[in-house]
Formats: structure tokens, C-alpha cells, sequence
């Protein structure tokens, strides 16, 4: 089934600018961890989302983590990464135009229900128990109603406020604490180096309080959409991981960082490299999977910065995100001309192919 499209110019729109983004030795810990996986009991389940570039036109299809294909869901121009999958991993949400204003529609995964939301804004991030929605709005006349809001998924009921941004910056939720009680949201400062969106990194709670900035100063976090998210939260909800640039060097190296969730506290548990800019804590255990955008391997690193480095075939390999339950992990590979996006286990086995046509792939997510 083949899904709506959406055409979308960002031309002097700052809030959507800032919603969608542009376009060491092994230790003996990390390593042992590795060792013990058992590449015979690979059991694949849940939903795999991603987008694929097909000139300046963004597809966005569901497939199955074997790479059958559920659904083409979306089309849109300009507004990449903009499809959020569901941690239930039953549907999706995307941006939606009614009588013009944006607005959010949440679609099944097969592409068979889809239901408009009257709600004022893009959704960025789904609750935990996929039952609530958190989005960025912009009120072009009402500053003091600028802000983040959650609302209800199922029909966009129950709309609270959950911050007050003003104009003067945009707050883009990135993802939900895994027990609802926190919202990350990043806010675009300006361009730094080669990274076209780049700022800073906060939590906050549901009811609004407690507000931090996680980013140290010094540092500044990229909204790279080939790299997908730049942070996720810790399977116990206390810590975020996240990748940042050094200001102090125009962004020219960057690292992976851990906060504190409560208190805003930040260090460095990665060495310095080159466009790191992503991080993915796995669901299961205390392991952050992250790469080099260019680079060839996969590196899992504890919260006590032992790294262990996943070798797959390949030129690069890139972006990693886990599964839903911590066993595998799925990345882009390029190996000639494009990408692929396969599975591959935590010692670098390639045990599934996603998709099969080579092409840009961005904004994929495993869940369910």
C-alpha cells in the first residue's frame, strides 16, 4: 500500500528547521560480555522503520527485521527524519497538513488505519507505553503557548504544556524516559563546523519541572540525520547518553558523553573522534552502541568507558540502533555505490538483510 505525500519547504520556518534537522583495545569486561551471545538462537521480532532518499523525494516503509516488506507509509520533501515508530512497534506517526496548519496523523504499521490528530504541532516522541504523544508547537501570535505539549496518541485528547519556549528557540522532543516521567528535547542554537543543527540537549519532567541541560559547557549536540538520534536514555531512566562536538576546535572532533538525568552532571566516556554523532543505549544492559559517520566498525562502550569494537564486512558502518531486546543490533553498510541496511549480532554477524536495493538510508528505528 503505498502512503500519502507531503511536500514541505522550509523557507523561513525556524520551528520546523529546528524539528526536522538538515539533511582502544578491547577490554576484558565489554569483550566478555560479547563472547557469551549464542549466534545460533537469533530469534528477529518486532517492526523496522526507515526512510529512503529516492531523488530529493523521502519514502518511508515498514518492513519485518528479515527485510519483508510491510508498507510504504509516506512521502515527503524537507522534512527528514519526520516518521516516528511506535515502542510497541504497531504504528507510526507523521507529519499531516489540515486546512493549513501542520498538524499529526499516527498510522498502523501495514498502513491500513490512519487517523488525523487535532493537535497543534509534529510529534517527535512516543511514551513508553505508546499511549502518549510529545510535540513541539509554535504559536506564531502566542509566545507564552509556545512549547512542548503531550497529548493523547489515540485521538489527541488530554493536550497539556509541558514547557514554555517563547520565539526565541524551538523545543523538539527527542524520546521519553523508559518510565514516563521524563521528556529529552534538544534546541537548535545555530550551525557549527560541517553540523547544520546543532544546540543543546535537555530534560525536564511530564508536569514541566526539574528542567536540565545535559550538554556541558564547551560541548554542543548535532542533529545529523544520517546519524539518527544523538542520545537515548539509560534502561533505568537515571542516565543519558549522548554524542556532542567540541565548540573549542569548531566541532572538529566529537565524543560520546554520559548525564545524569536529575542533576544535569556530564562526562566524557569515550576517546575523541571524528563525527561521532549519535549514541544508543541497549534496552537490556549497561552497553552504548556508536560510530564514526565515514568510519568502518561499531563500537559498544560501558558507562565506564571499556569499548569493544564490532568488525563488519563493509567500506562503513554506521548508525547503529539496538533491538528491542538488546541482542542485535541494526546498522547501515556501505560497501560500493549506497547503503544497505542489515542485522548483525554483537559479534559482528551479518544475520539479516533488511533491505537489499542499495540507496541513502535515514531515520530507521527496531522496536516492538
Amino acid at each position: 500500500m503505498r502512503g500519502s505525500r507531503v511536500a514541505i519547504w522550509l523557507v523561513g520556518a525556524a520551528m520546523l528547521a529546528a524539528a526536522w534537522g538538515d539533511v582502544a583495545a578491547p577490554s576484558a569486561r565489554a569483550g566478555s560480555r560479547v563472547s557469551n551471545l549464542d549466534p545460533s538462537a537469533d530469534v528477529l521480532t518486532g517492526t523496522v522503520l526507515f526512510g529512503r532518499y529516492e531523488g530529493p523525494v523521502e519514502h518511508y516503509r515498514t518492513t519485518t527485521p528479515e527485510g519483508e516488506q510491510l508498507a510504504e507509509l509516506f512521502e515527503a520533501e524537507g522534512c527528514a527524519p519526520c516518521v516516528v515508530l511506535s515502542p510497541d512497534g504497531t504504528r507510526v506517526t507523521t507529519p499531516e497538513f489540515t486546512d493549513d496548519r501542520l498538524t499529526t496523523a499516527v498510522v498502523s504499521v501495514d498502513g491500513t488505519h490512519r487517523r488525523v490528530l487535532d493537535i497543534p504541532g509534529v510529534a517527535g516522541a512516543w511514551s513508553p507505553d505508546s499511549r502518549r504523544l510529545a510535540l513541539g508547537v509554535w504559536v506564531q501570535d502566542a509566545p507564552s503557548k509556545t512549547g512542548m505539549y503531550t497529548a493523547r496518541a489515540a485521538d489527541g485528547s488530554r493536550l497539556r504544556q509541558v514547557t514554555t519556549s517563547g520565539h526565541d528557540e524551538f523545543h523538539e522532543p527527542f524520546a521519553w524516559s523508559p518510565d514516563g516521567s521524563r521528556i529529552m528535547f534538544f534546541v537548535e542554537r545555530g550551525s557549527i563546523g560541517s553540523v547544520t543543527h546543532a544546540g543543546d540537549l535537555f530534560v525536564v519532567k511530564t508536569d514541566g519541572s526539574g528542567m536540565r541541560r545535559l550538554n556541558p559547557a564547551g560541548v554542543t549536540v548535532g542533529r545529523v540525520t544520517a546519524a539518527g538520534s544523538p542520545a537515548s536514555w539509560s534502561p533505568d531512566g537515571r542516565s543519558v547518553a549522548f554524542a556532542a562536538f567540541d565548540r573549542r576546535d569548531g566541532g572538529a572532533r566529537s565524543a560520546v558523553f554520559l548525564a545524569d538525568a536529575s542533576d544535569g552532571r556530564a562526562r566524557r566516556i569515550s576517546g575523541w573522534g571524528s563525527m561521532i554523532a549519535g549514541a544508543s543505549w541497549s534496552p537490556s544492559e549497561d552497553l552504548i552502541a556508536f560510530s564514526e559517520l565515514g568510519g568502518p566498525a561499531i563500537s559498544l562502550i560501558t558507562p565506564g568507558g571499556d569499548v569493544h569494537r564490532l568488525k563488519v564486512q563493509g567500506k562503513e558502518i554506521c548508525c547503529p540502533v539496538w533491538a528491542p531486546d538488546g541482542s542485535h543490533l541494526l546498522v547501515r553498510r556501505t560497501s560500493g555505490v549506497g547503503g544497505t541496511l542489515i542485522v548483525v549480532d554483537l559479534e559482528g554477524n551479518v544475520v539479516s538483510n533488511v533491505t537489499r536495493q542499495p540507496g541513502s538510508y535515514f531515520g530507521y528505528a527496531w522496536e516492538g
